[in-house]
């Protein structure tokens, strides 16, 4: 009795796209006429093909997030005698990423908005890696986060007139990519100045002033939401999150924000710096399960140029105590009920 012979050239057999329908049938001959057997008995086919008994590679291979080789062993068998051989099937994904934010106008911005953007795109493959610009710019106090394309900063007093910042970005998943092109358009406040009195005359033009023109503080965070769920027994550090366009530009290092509570509770060992508004200390030995602890946080920014504001917003922290992921062990013959 002889051993089968493969006629299939060992190596690559076919490169293929994701979803499209492949099919292509190894073959070996018996010198004794035998019947053959084929089976995978090492490496990976691609998920979606699959090697049938009679040796027909078959099925639709699904998606990648960039081109893949998939390396198998395939052993035809005569009932006797068995001889291996090796194979790869290569998979490339055909999805580049697609845009979901419309190209053209994106934001229109004044001095000392705090802007926080996202651009969005979509890839089947979950595979987006980075946004990066191309081609033209932001405004000089804006920046593009290239690993989750959000548009960040604030707007610094830059212009007296209007003035729109063309640029485009590009989304890619390491293989495809896709080009966007958007506009910043900057807009100068044309404040007037500002007094401790009701109105202040300027040349031959009267101005009415007041605080409310005094820029807020921004909130990082919505309001109600979760800072942090943390682990009893650990240092924690939290920042609140808020943004001063005051200390921002010409007017930088004028303006002076101080934290605290002004309502509800922290987290046991925990407490506000006065200065950078960080929440942090060490939690003790906590037994109950899960706790939440609802506070307000409270921040007076105050200056020598005007009077001093103040502004709050609620957060909560969760901390996880002793029995948070404990398995339970009931006595033997007792059962849970449900």
């Amino acid at each position: 009795m002889a051993k089968p012979q493969w006629t299939t050239t060992a190596g690559t057999l076919a490169t293929i796209n994701e979803r499209e329908s492949y099919s292509k049938t190894l073959i070996a001959s018996d010198p004794d006429g035998d019947t053959l057997t084929y089976s995978k008995i090492a490496g990976t086919l691609p998920p979606g093909i699959t090697l049938s008994t009679a040796g027909v590679l078959a099925g639709v291979p699904l998606e990648v997030d960039r081109r893949k080789q998939y390396q198998f062993v395939t052993r035809v068998t005569d009932g006797t005698y068995s001889v291996d051989r090796t194979f790869s099937l290569i998979i490339q994904g055909a999805d580049a990423p697609t845009w979901t934010t419309t190209a053209g106008s994106i934001l229109t911005v004044n001095d000392g908005d705090y802007v926080s953007y996202q651009l969005e795109a979509t890839d089947q493959d979950d595979a987006i890696i980075s946004y990066k610009i191309i081609s033209g710019s932001l405004p000089a106090t804006l920046s593009l986060n290239e690993d989750t394309g959000l548009i960040t900063g604030v707007v610094d007093y830059i212009h007296d007139s209007t003035v729109t910042y063309d640029f485009t970005v590009r989304v890619s998943d390491g293989v495809g990519y896709a080009d966007r092109t958007f506009s910043i358009t900057y807009e100068a406040n044309e404040m007037p100045p500002r007094t401790d009195t009701s109105s202040v005359t300027a040349d031959t033009s009267l101005y009415t002033t007041d605080h409310d023109d005094i820029t807020p503080i921004y909130w990082t965070y919505s309001a109600n939401s979760i800072l942090a769920s943390v682990l009893h027994q650990n240092y924690i550090i939290v920042d609140v999150g808020v943004v001063d366009p005051g200390d921002k530009g010409t007017y930088s290092g004028q303006t002076t924000l101080t934290y605290s509570i002004a309502s509800g509770d922290l987290p046991p060992g925990m407490s506000i710096d006065s200065y950078n508004g960080q929440i942090k200390g060490s939690i003790p030995l906590v037994y109950s399960t899960e706790n939440t602890y609802i506070f307000t946080v409270q921040v007076v920014k105050s200056s020598p140029l005007f009077v001093s504001s103040t502004f709050t917003r609620q957060y909560k922290i969760v901390v996880y105590g002793q029995g948070y992921n404990e398995i339970e062990w009931l006595p033997v013959g007792k059962e849970m009920v449900l």
